[in-house]
């Protein structure tokens, strides 16, 4: 392509440019009639949401009206799921440390009720097999006696 005319890559870059690129081209091409225009207009849709940053004085709710300006600007058919990448990457630092903060007490709330419950489980059980919680106690105690009488002759027996 770089022995070619600006005419000839102008003509034929739709086949070379994919997903979000290639979207902006369909609804840019109209006003784009020269290969340097070309270059400049896509570096400039592309790059400025691509570095876009919340400024400190600017709201979350103007900075996400800026991305999805810059978003439409581009492509008015950006998938969500690009918008939110878009969003995420340029948010204030605090804010993004919010929501890391956010991420870590959900996941450790989530963990303690998870042990929580497989505390409570483990207790449930042990009550269940004990001997004192299903009415078998005395035969319990009595072979415990008996176990303990057995192991007691064992022991003088080998000495």
């Amino acid at each position: 392509m770089a022995s070619w005319s600006d005419e000839h890559k102008l003509k034929y870059i739709s086949i070379h440019l994919q997903d979000d690129a290639h979207q902006w081209w369909i609804q840019a091409s109209k006003r784009i009639p020269t290969w340097s225009k070309f270059v400049k207009e896509i570096k400039q849709a592309f790059e400025q949401l691509r570095w876009y940053k919340q400024s400190i004085n600017q709201t979350i709710t103007q900075y996400y009206d800026k991305i999805i300006e810059l978003c439409t600007r581009i492509d008015p058919d950006v998938p969500d799921l690009l918008k939110l990448q878009y969003l995420i990457a340029g948010i204030a630092s605090f804010l993004m440390y919010a929501r890391k903060l956010e991420d870590t007490f959900l996941f450790t709330n989530n963990l303690y009720e998870i042990n929580q419950t497989n505390d409570h489980h483990n207790v449930t059980t042990i009550q269940q097999l004990s001997p004192s919680s299903n009415g078998h106690s005395r035969f319990y105690n009595r072979h415990h006696k008996n176990s303990e009488k057995t192991i007691t002759s064992i022991k003088y027996s080998i000495q």
